[in-house]
């Protein structure tokens, strides 16, 4: 497993496959291994970067506070340290909080992004725990095209907004990232 700098931490991450560069970013407390399974599906379509967090795996583990905020800048961080200007991205639960944010501040990186068991809003039991969105809010219109495409609405904390589409139907999510490929997907702009 390949570690970089990256940003003012050393990341672990795990690159395998050929084609487009798709990040997968895990969940809370999981690292690049959570996706293992779905790896193998996904690098018939793409190169597969899978990552461990600040704080999980064999990434640092600088003692404080982490944010998803912060999840999203050090993957921003990993994405220049091995040459990766654009990419597909993928997250699950924490990991589609972190989405929103890659997504929200650096609108140039992210050329699809689709989000599984993601949070708009946070309980108020998780306010104080870093993990939150905080003022980034996701808003999803009513779905077009015959019910696939979902628009959403990104706001920022700094009152910018960001917007696109994605596909929301029966289809796998290798589908569905081979649809985002080949340019069926809205990137957000």
């Amino acid at each position: 497993m390949p570690k970089i700098r990256a940003g003012k931490i050393t990341m672990n991450y795990d690159q395998q496959g050929n084609g487009e560069p798709l990040v997968l970013i895990p969940y809370l407390a999981a690292d690049y291994a959570c996706y293992a399974f779905q790896v193998a599906e996904y690098l018939k379509h793409f190169t597969c970067i899978s990552v461990d967090l600040r704080g999980t795996g064999e990434s640092d583990k600088p003692a404080g506070v982490y944010s998803t905020e912060m999840f999203a800048d050090d993957v921003a961080a990993l994405m220049q340290a091995i040459g990766i200007p654009k990419a597909h991205i993928y997250g699950l639960s924490l990991g589609a909080a972190t989405g929103i944010w890659l997504a929200a501040k650096y609108p140039d990186r992210v050329k699809s992004l689709s989000l599984q068991s993601g949070w708009p809003k946070s309980p108020s039991c998780m306010r104080n725990t870093g993990l939150h969105p905080g003022p980034v809010r996701l808003r999803a219109r009513p779905p077009r095209a015959a019910g696939r495409c979902v628009h959403l609405g990104v706001r920022c904390g700094d009152g910018s907004r960001r917007r696109g589409a994605a596909w929301q139907d029966s289809r796998s999510d290798a589908d569905h990232l081979r649809a985002a490929r080949h340019g069926h997907v809205h990137p957000l702009r």
